[in-house]
């Protein structure tokens, strides 16, 4: 059971947090935060960016509210993430090494992982390599294609089209 209906409307923290304490048993007894960071990780990839960094004000409120340690660092993540998305990378570092410092203060191995591999991929993700296209014997056109982060080519020789992504 997912309390979230009660919760969307509230923006004012001061006012969300005694709802959070009242909603308690139903958010520990069903793992909410855990199904808020999906919910908020599958916004972010949806480029949905102001609702993914309301459940990241969410998680950290509850976390912070029931006193649950172990998860407290997904919602700076999930924040963290969706600054990534935004392109702010300077806040993104921030607030991935704010999770990091939790997830190791509450020994959450798997959000040490997460956060690990989150600073590497933000740290290469900002260089954009070229290579030479290969497979096309004719001229071909190079075009952005619908997700930003590629360009496709196309030729005349009927190969068809090539994804180069930025790595």
């Amino acid at each position: 059971k997912d309390v979230m209906p009660w919760l969307v409307n509230i923006r004012d923290k001061n006012a969300r947090h005694p709802m959070i304490k009242n909603l308690a048993s139903d958010i520990g007894e069903n793992d909410l935060p855990d199904k808020w960071f999906n919910d908020g990780m599958l916004m972010a990839n949806a480029d949905n960016i102001d609702s993914a960094q309301y459940m990241a004000d969410l998680i950290r409120d509850a976390c912070s509210v029931l006193k649950d340690k172990s998860k407290e660092g997904w919602g700076d993540y999930l924040a963290g993430y969706a600054e990534k998305k935004l392109g702010n990378y300077k806040r993104a570092d921030t607030l991935f090494r704010i999770a990091a410092k939790k997830f190791k203060e509450s020994q959450n191995k798997e959000g040490v992982i997460w956060v690990s591999n989150a600073l590497t991929n933000l740290n290469s993700s900002r260089d954009v390599t070229v290579t030479l296209q290969t497979g096309h014997i004719f001229q071909y056109i190079m075009a952005p294609s619908p997700n930003s982060r590629y360009l496709a080519t196309a030729g005349s020789d009927k190969v068809g089209f090539t994804m180069v992504a930025p790595s």
